[in-house]
């Protein structure tokens, strides 16, 4: 999805390409083992390549750390996967399968996204911002495993966040496994 925001006052336009999960882990990260990092978005580079900011939700713990979770589905994806993530300004961490590797996992996958030049967007409801061409950008992420209901204090998160920024994006992650 490919979004143009125009900031009339400033006259300048920014593109926000954003994307749904983006997964690393199983399949794909043995497709990364065999043929390199680039193979991974190869089909959608040319999508991403002209937009000021870049956007998806990491659908997997990506971290050196050991696998945590109790549940039927883990999603574990080799640190080698984020040479794969070249190009993405923001990576949403608010999902399902950020703490599969536990707090460890998660700490170690926003230390390597930050090294990186990625800004991860976590857990803890805060915004994060990015600047370009003079708009503050700020994305928030809320999550609804239920399928029925967001957080409670959702339109808090929200309101809070649109008062420090000139654009917001709000990403869901909702849904049962």
């Amino acid at each position: 999805m490919l979004a143009s925001v125009i900031a009339l006052a400033l006259g300048h336009t920014v593109t926000i390409a954003a994307v749904g999960d983006v997964m690393l882990a199983r399949w794909v990260g043995r497709r990364i083992e065999r043929q390199g990092p680039a193979a991974m978005l190869r089909g959608a580079r040319s999508a991403l390549a002209g937009a000021d900011v870049v956007y998806g939700n990491l659908e997997c713990a990506l971290t050196s750390a050991r696998a945590s979770a109790r549940k039927d589905i883990v999603l574990h994806a080799d640190p080698l996967g984020l040479l794969a993530l070249k190009g993405f300004s923001v990576l949403s961490l608010v999902n399902n399968h950020a703490l599969d590797c536990g707090q460890e996992g998660l700490a170690d996958a926003v230390r390597r996204l930050r090294g990186a030049g990625i800004q991860p967007l976590e857990p803890a409801g805060l915004p994060e911002t990015v600047n370009r061409e003079g708009l503050r950008i700020s994305f928030v992420g809320l999550m609804d495993l239920t399928g029925s209901h967001l957080p409670p204090e959702w339109r808090k998160t929200v309101a809070k966040a649109r008062r420090s920024c000139d654009v917001l994006v709000v990403g869901i992650h909702w849904g049962t496994e």
